[in-house]
Order: C-alpha cells, then structure tokens, then sequence
C-alpha cells in the first residue's frame, strides 16, 4: 500500500520535485535555449526517430503510387468542385466540412492536384507516429521512465509500418486527418491528467471539435474528460471546471457549422446520416437478419410516404441478398427514397432512422448480438468480408464514378508508377495489425485491467476509454467496416505494449532477486 506522500509525489507536476535551480545554478543545456534541451531530450530524440522512420516510408507512396479514392471521396470533393464553379457549397447534410474545406484550399493553393493533400495526410500520420511515443510517455512513464519509453517507442514503430494505416492515408477520405485530430485528443487529455495546468484542456475541446468536424463519431471522446478527471483528481471541482472549459471550446469549433445546418436543413448537428448508417447496419452488412416486415416496423405505414420508404429499404435487402456483389449503400437508399418521396434530406434520413430503430428493437438480442460481433471484428482486423488487396485499391478509380469534367482529377497511374507497384507493395506488406491482433488485445485487456487497479497507472484508462467507446459506436451504428480501426491502431499498441513491458521489467527483476 502506497503512502499518501508517495502518491502526491507521483502525481505532482515535474517543476514541484525538481532541485532548487537558484541554489545549483542554472542547468547547461539551459543557457543554450530551448532548441538546445529540446534536443538533448532523450524523448524528443525519440519521437523525432520515429517520426522520421514514418515519414520516409509514407514519402515512397507519394513517389510510387497514385493517389486513392474510395466511395467517399467524391462526396467530399464535389462541393469543392461546384464552389469553384460558382453554384455554391453543395455538401450533404450527411458529411461533416472540414475535409471539404481543406480539399478547397488545396485547390486554391495549389492547383487542380490532389497530391499536396495526400503529402499532408502523410505528414499527419507521421506525427500521428510521434504522439503515439507521447502518449505512451505520458500514460506509462511516470511511474516507470523505462516502461514508458519502451512501449511508446515499440508501440509507434508498428504504427509506423503498420500497411493499413499508410495505405489509408493515401486515399482521398478521412482517415488520415481524423486520425490526428483523435489522437492529439488522446495525447491533451493525458498532459492535462499529468499537469495541474488547465490550458490542455482548452485544445481538448479544440481537438475534439475539429475531429467532429471531420467525422462525427469524434464528439464521443469528448465524454472521457469528465470521467477521467474524476477518476485521476477526485475532485468533483476539478472535474466539472475542467470538463466545462473543454466542451466551451468544443462549442465554439462546432457550434457555428451546426447553426448553419439549422439554418440549412433544419438539424442542429456538425453532419446528420444517423439513418443511413443505421439502414446500412441492418439492411446490408446484417442483412436478412432484420426484417422490414415485422409488425412492428409496418406499423409506420399509417403514413403512405413512409410505407413507401420503408418498401423502398426491404427492397434493396432483398436485392443484395440475392446478389451479393450488387452495390447497394446506405446513400444510395436514400438518395431513392427522396427522389421518390421528395422529402428533404433531413425528412428522408430521420424516416430511415425510424425505420431502422424500428427494426432493431423488434430483435433486439440480435442487434446486441451482432453489434458485440462486429466490435471483435473491428478490434481483430478481420478484414476477410471486403476486398482489401492492394491491387484492388490501386485500381478503384476505375469503379467510383467520376465522369464528366471530374473525369480529369482521377486517373490511372502513370508507366512509372505502375512499374513501381511491386516495390509499394513490399512497403504496404510490412505488418498489418491482423498478424498479432489477438496477442495485442489481450495485452490491452491486461493493461487496462492494471490501470483500473493502480493508481499511478490510472490515466491510461483514457486510452482504453477512447478505444472502446469509439470500436462500440463504429459497431453499433454502422457494423463491422475494417478501415474504422485504423484511427484506433496507435494507441491499442499503446495499452497493449505497456503491459507487456511491465510483465517483461517484472520478470527482470524476479530473475536479477533469484540470482542475488
């Protein structure tokens, strides 16, 4: 059992515990500046190392490869396209706007390219490589500088060759930029946990905000701060002050975007496509497992228009069940039930939301069922239900559409990089997560389990928080779609590989007390 004493100490901010500067002088690296402790900074050196390692591997996809596009990405990028073109910013209520802002002022910036983008995208997952060290550092090292610095480096260099995540970082989506956003979000909650500062809390909302911004399922993190607060400070003071501050400057990121949307569409939200992510869950990745027939569900035909829509869904299931290989989405079933209902979007995804809900709740056991399926699929890297070659990626240009005018943004890779495909794929090939996926979650259980029991390690709980919370909602709203763990990768290295070095250093040690 720890003293009080030793448990302020640990928990004190490094500037409580170091010497008396004016009795010693001041350190050397000091009088050099801050370049000079920056530099000699054993962690600094660190995270530079591995972030530069990232960064050189994701420089070969630029050289290599051409740029990806995926069933998104014309969603984000015709808006941009119409702006420009003077017929205003046409994107859907179901897509949040910063991707499309920052698709925007590249094109204005740099041309009609999506490589400087893409080189962007890069250099966000490389630091993303980097924060993964500091989050380690912060969540493990306190109590142990060696455990920390192990798992931070072990832990950012599999996100730093980990395929997936290079690969999605070079695809014209999301994933590179919320990625970021969530984990400098992850990283701020752990420096305001192991700082008395209140100022991490203020980019804790910032973080989290922009990660709204650029995928909705990003505000759920925001309930991690309150909870971890009151579980590190005991403090309800602390908790609620702090807590406040970081939804005051969540709000003031998204609230305009939401305002805009009221006025827009009716719906106070940064994007809204609860609807066709629900539809999508039940009618396609688990269809023939929710029926649209059940009395329940029919009981909405009272109104015709919804009678027609709820038709219009088991229909597409029906469709995709007989022909498995039929592309039927989420969007396209409700760009139908508009066209033939003309409702607006708002009208027509809140009808598919009723519907769904409607569906999930005359089988519940088997949406709960289903949903804890998809959240170890997710978590596995089980990617078996999709095509995920790289071959197939490379060539998806040729399947997403984009006809007309957008016909020239998007294109075949050029002889040189063709020729290069062999020497990409050794890079993609490097480690994918599915090949110690069960070692690592296990390893994450155990770390999150010595978190919860001591309390030095109780931090870490805000890793383990985010990772869970956000693999539930992924699962629960949408089903097993692999790419969503990707953002999550980073820090379940982070929980797992600290276990393992505390099991590691506890082995050490029962050996060195044996040989004594």
């Amino acid at each position: 059992m720890q003293s009080a004493a030793q448990t302020s100490v640990e928990y004190a901010p490094a500037a409580s515990v170091a010497p008396n500067r004016a009795a010693v002088g001041p350190a050397p690296a000091a009088r050099h500046g801050l370049l000079a402790r920056l530099l000699a900074s054993i962690d600094v050196r660190i995270a530079a190392g591995v972030f530069l390692l990232a960064l050189v591997l994701r420089m070969l996809y630029v050289a290599w490869a051409p740029v990806f596009i995926g069933g998104d990405s014309l969603q984000y990028f015709q808006p941009v396209y119409d702006f420009l073109n003077g017929r205003g910013f046409t994107l859907t209520l179901k897509r949040p706007p910063l991707y499309s802002w920052l698709l925007y002022a590249s094109q204005v910036t740099f041309g009609p390219s999506f490589v400087p983008v893409i080189v962007l995208q890069h250099v966000l997952g490389a630091t993303v490589v980097a924060l993964t060290y500091g989050i380690a550092r912060l969540a493990w090292g306190p109590t142990s500088v060696a455990v920390g610095r192990w798992s931070g480096a072990l832990a950012a260099i599999l996100a730093a060759i980990a395929g997936p995540t290079m690969r999605w970082e070079h695809f014209l989506m999301t994933e590179a930029v919320y990625t970021f956003f969530n984990t400098t979000a992850v990283f701020l909650i752990l420096l305001g946990l192991r700082r008395p500062a209140w100022w991490p809390w203020i980019g804790v909302g910032v973080a989290i905000g922009l990660g709204a911004l650029t995928r909705s399922a990003g505000q759920a993190v925001l309930l991690v701060a309150p909870v971890m607060l009151l579980l590190v400070t005991r403090s309800w003071r602390q908790a609620l002050g702090k807590s406040a501050l970081a939804l005051l400057a969540f709000g003031i990121v998204t609230v305009p975007w939401m305002a805009r949307n009221y006025a827009v569409h009716g719906a106070f939200t940064t994007s809204g496509a609860a609807g066709q992510n629900l539809v999508t869950y039940t009618a396609i990745i688990h269809r023939g497992e929710f029926s649209f027939l059940d009395p329940l569900v029919v009981a909405v035909d009272d109104d015709p228009k919804m009678k027609e829509a709820r038709e219009i869904i088991q229909q597409n299931m029906e469709d995709k069940i007989s022909r498995p290989n039929k592309d039927v989405t989420g969007l396209g079933i409700f760009n139908r039930i508009r066209d033939q209902t003309r409702w607006s979007q708002t009208r027509a995804d809140r009808a598919m939301r009723d519907i769904a809900i409607r569906a999930i709740l005359s089988r519940p056991l088997v949406y709960a069922r289903n949903t804890l399926d998809d959240t170890w699929e997710i978590a596995s890297a089980d990617d078996r239900s999709i095509d995920s070659t790289l071959r197939f990626q490379w060539d998806l240009w040729q399947s997403r559409n984009w006809r007309g005018p957008l016909a020239r943004f998007i294109g075949p890779a050029t002889p040189e990089q063709e020729a290069s495909f062999d020497r990409i794929a050794a890079v993609d090939g490097l480690y994918h997560p599915k090949q110690l996926a069960i070692p690592l979650i296990v390893l994450f259980l155990v770390g999150t389990v010595l978190a919860a029991l001591h309390r030095p390690w109780r931090p870490v709980l805000a890793v383990s928080f985010v990772v869970l919370g956000l693999l539930l909602v992924h699962a629960a709203v949408v089903g097993a779609v692999p790419r969503y763990r990707n953002p999550l990768d980073p820090l379940i290295n982070v929980v797992a590989l600290g276990a393992l070095a505390i099991g590691v250093r506890w082995l050490l040690l029962r050996y060195r007390a044996a040989r004594a």
